[in-house]
């Protein structure tokens, strides 16, 4: 991945922290956007004190037209894209279904699935230009499988993961991949969690295909859990269509909650690549 620039939103902390990490260890060079200024400082100065190619974008992904600035700014900067990695998400849960308020579910679904909607478009005619790319939304086993008490956050990431099959069907044809990674990693709300409720943490991550939730730094040099073969799809694989000899296009991989990347997405010519550990929010 060397040299190949990459978006990554909510990238100051947790889980778009950890993207922006290993895409870096990799080579590529990182737009890291988010909110929180300082956060996102720390982030870029130690990013850029390893040595790691990243630019840091304070931007808030409720206000209009931010995803064509944030693309604008990645191409300023790096010269062009090679992938996009929609990871930011903003919620008011946990609590009862009854008890979402409308600006609940109005903060999610505006940092979530909505922004999410305007990235993919908003990179789209970069893609179709420079001959192909790459998708990563992050999609969550609260609306793979659901969980109490995320109702507002369950839809938003249900909804994100319903455009994702759509613009990976439709854009296949043009060479951009679009996938969902549904991850479930270590982190201080996670450990939190496992303390408060030992039985129920130790239920779900038997759920796990791999039976271990994902940790950051990995403890073997490889990520703990990876989206395989022997992780299960939500849905098949359904073929689309394939133009001048590529590969016909196909429903994005969706893996079981609690996975977490540990190689690139597929061919050379594009990009996002692993994911990473911890997390600001529920997986």
């Amino acid at each position: 991945m060397d040299g190949r620039p990459v978006i990554v939103t909510g990238a100051a902390r947790g889980v778009g922290k950890g993207i922006a990490t290993a895409l870096t260890e990799r080579g590529a060079s990182v737009l890291l956007v988010d909110r929180d200024e300082q956060l996102l400082t720390d982030t870029a100065d130690q990013l850029d004190a390893a040595g790691r190619s990243v630019a840091p974008l304070l931007a808030d992904l409720r206000e209009p037209d931010c995803a064509g600035r944030i693309v604008g700014v990645a191409i300023d900067t790096f010269g062009t894209v090679h992938g996009v990695v929609n990871n930011a998400i903003a919620i008011n849960e946990p609590k009862p279904f009854h008890a979402v308020t409308r600006a609940d579910y109005d903060l999610v679904f505006d940092v979530g699935p909505r922004a999410t909607f305007e990235m993919m478009q908003a990179i789209y005619p970069v893609f179709v230009g420079d001959g192909g790319g790459s998708i990563v939304n992050l999609g969550s086993g609260s609306d793979t499988i659901g969980l109490p008490r995320f109702g507002a956050y369950a839809a938003a990431k249900e909804a994100i993961r319903g455009m994702s099959k759509v613009a990976a069907l439709e854009w296949g044809r043009e060479n951009i991949r679009v996938n969902v990674v549904c991850p479930y990693a270590e982190n201080e709300n996670i450990r939190m969690w496992r303390e408060m409720a030992p039985e129920t943490y130790e239920r779900t991550v038997r759920g796990v295909p791999l039976g271990a939730s994902a940790t950051w730094p990995p403890t073997s040099g490889r990520w703990s859990a990876s989206c395989s073969a022997t992780s299960r799809r939500t849905s098949p694989r359904r073929p689309s269509w394939s133009t001048a000899g590529r590969p016909a296009s196909v429903e994005p991989a969706i893996c079981h909650p609690a996975t977490a990347l540990d190689a690139q997405y597929a061919a050379s010519t594009s990009t996002c690549g692993a994911m990473a550990a911890s997390s600001a929010g529920p997986s």
